[in-house]
């Protein structure tokens, strides 16, 4: 919280920061999501800084842990580890005319 305020009387923007900027980027990735015709679902869920992925289909479920690797407004890497390689996931966001809108590249 400090941070925060001294950023403010410093005339600086305080989401700029990035603590601040993670926290803001991963509320905009919770959610909801299907994919191939409602066959997969996915669910994104913030935990602390990672975001955990969970997909289930109708025979399986498996969960994913996303650690940020480099967050922007527009952009978001994350990374999870797959049989000790180091897999990214990529988020790409989009603001218009208010509605926030998030495009993703999910390599897994």
């Amino acid at each position: 919280m400090g941070i925060y305020v001294l950023s403010k009387l410093l005339g600086h923007d305080p989401s700029e920061l990035g603590a601040f900027m993670i926290e803001e980027v991963n509320k905009r990735l919770e959610g909801a999501y299907e994919a191939y015709g409602g066959t997969v679902k996915i669910s994104i869920q913030r935990q602390g800084d990672y975001l955990v992925m969970k997909s289930t289909t109708k025979y399986t479920e498996e969960t994913t842990i996303l650690v940020p690797d480099e967050v922007r407004r527009d952009y978001a890497r994350f990374y999870t580890l797959v049989n000790g390689a180091k897999i990214p996931v990529e988020f790409f966001l989009l603001t218009i005319m208010g509605l926030s809108l998030s495009m993703r590249g999910l390599s897994l």
